[in-house]
């Protein structure tokens, strides 16, 4: 794992997409330490055109409300995979939904959102449980005329 995910990183790092292109800033949030399902969508979608910030695993709200802050995203992707016990704490997800996705479009993805997804209630965010679901999202979200 700790050799994909430096290949991967190494890989976003290597290739730099127009000033022009759409940002999405990518992180996983607070609490969640498994990087490579977004980093590997990360990748995808420099390698789509887009500039692509990553901003690593375990980012708290603030941390990830302030980069929206200074860099102004067209779109935000958290992962969240983990989520413990049979009534898991999605308090997080609570406060992205408020705090970030209430003023950035955002979507959040990972296998927590696969599993308990049909009791989570955003009023701001969408829930994707695939890749290619993400990668529709970020057509319809961003537009036609910017890459995806």
């Amino acid at each position: 794992t700790v050799v994909l995910k430096h290949r991967l990183l190494t890989m976003l790092q290597a290739t730099a997409p127009a000033a022009s292109a759409p940002v999405l800033l990518c992180a996983c949030a607070a609490g969640e330490w498994h990087e490579i399902g977004l980093l590997t969508f990360a990748y995808s979608m420099q390698q789509a055109g887009w500039q692509v910030c990553y901003l690593g695993p375990d980012l708290p709200v603030q941390g990830l409300l302030h980069g929206c802050q200074r860099l102004q995203p067209a779109l935000v992707a958290v992962s969240m995979t983990y989520a413990a016990g049979p009534h898991p704490d999605f308090t997080v997800l609570e406060d992205i939904d408020m705090l970030v996705a209430s003023a950035y479009p955002t979507c959040v993805g990972g296998q927590a959102v696969e599993r308990y997804g049909h009791v989570l209630q955003p009023r701001h965010m969408a829930l994707l449980s695939a890749l290619q679901a993400a990668h529709t999202y970020t057509r319809a979200m961003v537009g036609s005329s910017t890459p995806a």
